[in-house]
């Protein structure tokens, strides 16, 4: 249904001048106020708004009279009026016979209906003038005069048409419900998920495959089930490896821990193309995490774990006279991510390229790492590729007093005098050097 005009209504009041204007100023005024409402007229766009102004600008004209000849003016206004009103009845008639016949909803019927009745009422009380009409619209406008008859056909068939579509819909109610019972049950058998399964891999859509292989394969440990998830799940990587890397990553990851063919060499390159490609203090995948890029050359890039790590802290001596003793060679810390976290993290080919390096504590003896803590020396190098974090993180360089860590705080600010290194509150921020050649 046509979006209607807003409805307007522009009225020129002004104050009883009854006494301070002379007869013939008052008839300049009646005369002016006739003009603007023609000029209105001249801009309306519905026919009904135009016969509206246009009757009021010769109601002003007549009370201009007899200081102003307005005679043909008020014949020119009457013409214009009445044409206006014919118009209106013809395009409005058309406009509901246009949407009657293109109906197919009970809505449309009713729109038109709607339309055919607003013609019937309004020509209730606005009547066609032959005088003052062009014939040929006139003639037209008459044969508009069966508008309630439309409207009431137009009921009739708004009636029927609902009550046609309410068994159509019923019927394709319980159709639709039929099939979806239909398809619920047979989509929660293994046959499904096999079809399912072999249709994707057939297709080449090998991410939506090992999805597939991999429910059957936790709901029943079917062998074949999961020879598929492997080979789809591998074959998904490729297919991501340009367009979606990180994506790539997760799926060769997956596949590497078990051993899968080269995934484990795939995902290495592709992890080292990721970082090559990654601007200082972006974040890149490695290892299944995020790290942000904190320095990079043409054959070597540093990286810090994005998100710290909680619940391990520097280390678990209970003891405050052994903490005394503690350093970066000798803490918890260091021995958790270089064993636990590393061969439960990286895949042999990812802990391949991670470059070891000797890893100076000042505190202790030196240490050769491929994972390792940051020290004050460092934060301070690589502050601009730094992020701020939500929770504290521990350095690697110790504190003023024994049995003290440096670390750095949410904002980046070093804590140079340290604090217990046994506080449990603090989180690791891991950071590796990775081969690039």
């Amino acid at each position: 249904m046509k979006k209607k005009d807003t409805k307007v209504d522009i009225k020129f009041e002004y104050q009883d001048t009854t006494g301070e204007l002379t007869e013939e100023e008052q008839a300049r005024q009646n005369y002016d106020t006739a003009m603007r409402y023609i000029e209105i007229a001249e801009h309306m766009k519905q026919y009904e708004d135009q016969e509206k102004y246009y009757h009021r600008a010769i109601r002003y004209l007549k009370k201009s009279r007899p200081y102003f000849d307005c005679k043909d003016e008020i014949n020119e206004m009457r013409v214009k009026k009445c044409t206006a009103r014919a118009a209106g009845r013809v395009a409005l008639y058309q406009e509901a016979c246009s949407i009657r016949d293109r109906a197919q909803t009970p809505n449309d019927y009713f729109s038109a209906q709607t339309i055919f009745l607003r013609i019937h009422n309004y020509a209730q009380g606005h009547k066609l003038y032959e005088k003052y009409t062009p014939p040929d619209l006139y003639q037209a406008a008459l044969r508009c005069s069966d508008a309630k008859e439309k409207a009431d056909e137009c009921e009739r068939l708004a009636a029927s048409t609902e009550a046609r579509q309410k068994k159509q819909s019923l019927l394709m109610s319980v159709l639709v419900v039929l099939a979806i019972f239909a398809f619920l049950a047979f989509s929660r058998t293994i046959y499904f998920k096999y079809a399912q399964g072999y249709f994707n891999k057939m297709v080449g859509d090998n991410a939506s495959a090992w999805a597939a292989f991999d429910n059957i394969y936790t709901r029943n440990q079917d062998p074949k089930a999961y020879e598929n998830y492997l080979e789809c799940r591998y074959k998904a990587a490729g297919d991501a490896a340009s367009s979606d890397p990180e994506t790539a990553c997760n799926d060769y990851h997956a596949v590497a821990l078990e051993n899968y063919k080269d995934s484990a060499k795939k995902l290495a390159v592709l992890e080292q193309q990721i970082i090559k490609d990654t601007p200082l203090s972006e974040l890149a995948y490695f290892g299944g995490y995020t790290w942000r890029v904190l320095a990079k050359n043409k054959k070597k890039a540093l990286l810090i774990k994005d998100e710290a790590i909680s619940g391990h802290p520097f280390s678990i001596i209970s003891s405050r006279r052994l903490a005394n003793q503690v350093t970066w060679s000798n803490s918890d810390a260091r021995e958790w991510l270089s064993g636990d976290f590393m061969d439960e993290t990286f895949v042999n080919a990812e802990q391949d390229i991670m470059i070891e390096k000797k890893i100076d504590d000042a505190g202790g003896s030196p240490t050769i790492d491929k994972i390792f803590l940051l020290s004050i020396d460092e934060v301070r190098k690589y502050d601009s590729s730094l992020h701020e974090t939500k929770s504290c993180w521990w350095l690697r360089s110790p504190g003023v007093t024994a049995g003290t860590m440096c670390f750095v705080y949410t904002n980046k600010n070093i804590m140079y005098s340290g604090y217990d290194l046994r506080d449990t509150n603090f989180t690791l921020k891991p950071a590796v050097w990775i081969s690039l050649k």
